[in-house]
């Protein structure tokens, strides 16, 4: 009787020791992941080196891109950095604004705007047309709903260029004059090249009170977000500053 118990316990653990000299030590690893219903199963290895990787919110932006008006300086005004409350198109600010008397050089109609690093034309607006007063009702009416925030925001930059950089970066340079004829939609520009010109476009005072708000509002992006999104004000400064090297 002892016997027919030992040879039967022999033959129900068969099974399992075959088993285990068809699989591998990782094959195991995932087979016991399964049974818990991962919905992601990657090779213990994969896992380890994950450990390394960073994530999106650390991405470190390079700091070398030039600014994109010559003999320029960033301002410390928090009014025209990022973060900035603005209220009449209910939202914030979401770059830098070059303006005269508060970027070291002169910044009127027509100033040149140039590329602040190597990138390719993503917009281009060519065929922009302006704002108007029966738009501008329509924008800061509160109770409509005819456009988004995001339409609005876009409305209120005017004619636009945007560039895409290395490490997925973009940069938008708002309120343009005009365009350089050399800049169209797939094209490539290099660091430093002339792009557009300084204007106006998009903004409330381009109707209300023309020639007032000529200035250059300049975002720099990488996804959704502004570079410094979620920082607070005062770090803006510093921020923007180590981003750019100190020469056109």
């Amino acid at each position: 009787m002892k016997n027919f118990i030992l040879l039967f316990v022999i033959i129900l653990l068969m099974p399992i020791s075959i088993a285990c000299s068809f699989f591998s030590e990782e094959e195991l690893i995932i087979t016991a992941s399964e049974s818990t219903q991962n919905s992601i199963i990657v090779p213990v290895e994969e896992n380890k080196s994950q450990l390394n990787v960073k994530s999106k919110e650390e991405i470190i932006y390079p700091k070398d891109f030039i600014l994109p008006i010559k003999g320029s300086c960033l301002t410390e005004n928090l009014a025209l950095l990022p973060g900035a409350p603005r209220v009449y198109r209910n939202g914030i600010h979401e770059g830098v604004d070059f303006y005269q008397n508060f970027a070291c050089v002169d910044v009127i109609s027509g100033t040149e705007v140039y590329a602040i690093e190597t990138g390719t034309v993503i917009r281009v607006d060519n065929n922009y047309v302006g704002l108007n007063q029966g738009l501008l009702e329509i924008l800061i009416d509160a109770d409509s709903k005819q456009y988004n925030l995001e339409q609005k925001l876009d409305i209120y930059r005017g004619r636009q260029i945007w560039l895409e950089h290395r490490y997925g970066i973009v940069s938008r340079y708002a309120h343009l004059s005009g365009i350089n004829d050399d800049v169209k939609l797939g094209f490539k520009v290099s660091k430093g090249q002339l792009i557009g010109f300084v204007g106006n476009s998009g903004t409330p005072e381009s109707i209300t009170n023309p020639g007032t708000e000529n200035h250059l509002h300049l975002e720099i992006r990488q996804g959704s977000s502004y570079l410094g999104y979620g920082q607070p004000q005062e770090a803006m400064f510093e921020l923007y500053s180590s981003f750019f090297i100190n020469k056109q």
